[in-house]
């Protein structure tokens, strides 16, 4: 009975690091990306505030909490600062086509604004040459309509 409570003690114990380990590997982006699918932008940045530091992320992990990061920036118009997020979240990389596409055409949404047609039209142009889904395409088809 002795030996259970051991193997039963170390089982937690294993159990509690590879929770531990998961969460700093992870962070909380993976539900902030929940979240912002959900159209709910300041859950998602709650939620990824609880990431403490973007340093213990997985390469991955790291990508997107970018991409989510830049996302809540454009909903909060912080334009400066989505643009520099996405850039980052591009330069780690991002697993889908589909996220590197939409990030495309944020930045080029806005360089629109920015009033740089020639960077907004280039960023479109690399948005446009991806594999995507139809309904992420018919974005890159709204913001290059919007560019003109």
């Amino acid at each position: 009975m002795y030996q259970n409570k051991i193997y039963a003690a170390a089982a937690a114990i294993s159990f509690i690091l590879i929770t531990v380990y998961g969460y700093v590997r992870q962070g909380t982006v993976y539900l902030a990306f929940k979240y912002l699918r959900k159209n709910e932008p300041l859950k998602a940045e709650e939620t990824l505030k609880l990431t403490k530091s973007t340093k213990w992320l997985s390469k991955t992990q790291k990508g997107y909490y970018y991409f989510v990061k830049g996302f809540i920036d454009t909903a909060r118009g912080k334009l400066e600062e989505a643009k520099n997020n996405y850039e980052e979240a591009l330069k780690i990389g991002l697993k889908l086509t589909n996220d590197t596409a939409l990030t495309y055409a944020n930045l080029a949404s806005i360089h629109n604004r920015q009033k740089n047609k020639v960077k907004a039209r280039d960023y479109i142009q690399k948005a446009k040459a991806l594999k995507v889904k139809k309904h992420i395409l018919a974005e890159i088809e709204r913001v290059e309509a919007m560019i003109g």
